[in-house]
């Protein structure tokens, strides 16, 4: 299960309609940053597939103008899957 946080910048005017849009997604938690105008999104998915999908509709949402991976975890049975070693 992957879970992994972006930081999404919005266009100009649509900061509030681009957190409403992605709070409405499953697997999507959605806070906005206390330093800067951007969104801190984290997600939590069944699988990379899973993730993948989800990133790609987010990087469609039309209020977003980019979205940049921060952090990504991955638990050791999803790694199996994507072919990943979990060893140090």
């Amino acid at each position: 299960m992957p879970i992994k946080s972006y930081l999404v910048h919005t266009r100009t005017g649509r900061h509030a309609e681009a957190a409403d849009q992605l709070a409405a997604l499953p697997g999507c938690t959605v806070a906005p940053a206390e330093n800067r105008d951007v969104l801190v999104l984290v997600t939590d998915t069944a699988s990379e597939g899973a993730e993948t999908a989800l990133r790609l509709r987010v990087e469609n949402i039309e209020a977003v103008s980019a979205v940049t991976l921060v952090s990504a975890f991955a638990a050791d049975d999803d790694l199996i899957s994507i072919g990943v070693s979990a060893q140090p």
